[in-house]
């Protein structure tokens, strides 16, 4: 699978692990009203990523497994 903002190609693992923040971010933070909580949501998406997920992609720093993308279907 092709991913932009990362380069060349990605596993089937990391694909779905970004998966899961988009969808947290479309289920959870899409309600949030105020940039205050939103902010704390992305703070705590971001911890629970890293200590969930760091040990299983060794090869990616803790900026890669943050990093935002965007799922759509035209």
């Amino acid at each position: 699978m092709k991913c932009l903002n990362i380069s060349g190609q990605c596993s089937s693992e990391f694909f779905l692990m970004m998966l899961w923040r988009n969808e947290c971010e479309r289920v959870f933070e899409d309600k949030l009203v105020n940039q205050e909580d939103k902010l704390i949501f992305h703070q705590n998406l971001d911890k629970v990523t890293i200590e969930k997920f760091k040990d299983l992609f060794p090869d990616k720093d803790e900026d890669e497994l943050k990093t935002g993308q965007l799922f759509a279907d035209f």
